[in-house]
């Protein structure tokens, strides 16, 4: 649809991205930008840091996902404005990031350095692109449900900001627990934006039929 021109050269510009980091990681032209921040990360590790960052980055486990998009989708108040979206975004999310993983085999970084135990793959980190797509579906519909309801605005925003840095927090705890590349991060966020900024597209067209 013609209203939604700017959101499809968007999300066609995420996958340009996308595309652009896939690319260069294959021809090993990443591996000077990966070092250096995920050496910055690993010289900075602590005891304390360890132990939050490997909490924050189990909110983005898969099975943590899923579990809680069964949840908002199983709860009757929340099964139609927030479950069904968010279990559809949860699983394309799944799906395209398991198929791009044995597409691109890229080895994680030595296990040696890892914090916490992580198998398969790496490019693109499965837990950016969950998290981008689940917490990101979240603040969409925060703001779509029940829209123009300004007393609600200033809970709205604090929500939006505490899930928008858990989603910021995940992805770099991959990168400081040593089971991801920076690459790896910010190819699965870049990929999410895209399949979010499109979800987005589909769910206000539905709601839209909908209405009339």
């Amino acid at each position: 649809m013609k209203k939604y021109t700017i959101r499809h050269a968007l999300a066609a510009l995420f996958i340009l991205c996308f595309i652009a980091i896939a690319f260069l990681m294959t021809k090993n032209m990443l591996s000077g930008f990966d070092d250096g921040i995920r050496y910055y990360f690993y010289n900075h590790r602590n005891y304390t840091l360890t132990k939050v960052l490997t909490f924050i980055t189990h909110t983005g486990d898969w099975k943590t996902i899923v579990i809680l998009a069964l949840g908002i989708l199983l709860w009757k108040k929340t099964r139609n404005d927030y479950g069904l979206p968010i279990a559809g975004t949860t699983v394309v999310s799944v799906a395209v990031y398991s198929i791009l993983k044995m597409i691109f085999q890229r080895p994680r970084p030595d296990a040696a350095i890892h914090l916490v135990e992580q198998g398969g793959f790496s490019f693109p980190s499965g837990h950016s692109m969950n998290c981008m797509m689940f917490y990101g579906m979240i603040i969409f519909l925060i703001w779509s449900v029940n829209k123009g309801k300004n007393d609600r605005r200033a809970v709205k925003i604090i929500l939006s900001v505490i899930v928008g840095l858990n989603i910021i927090a995940i992805g770099l705890s991959r990168i400081y627990l040593g089971v991801h590349y920076p690459s790896d991060v910010l190819g699965g966020w870049t990929l999410a934006a895209a399949l979010l900024t499109e979800a987005g597209v589909i769910y206000r067209s539905y709601m839209e039929k909908s209405r009339k």
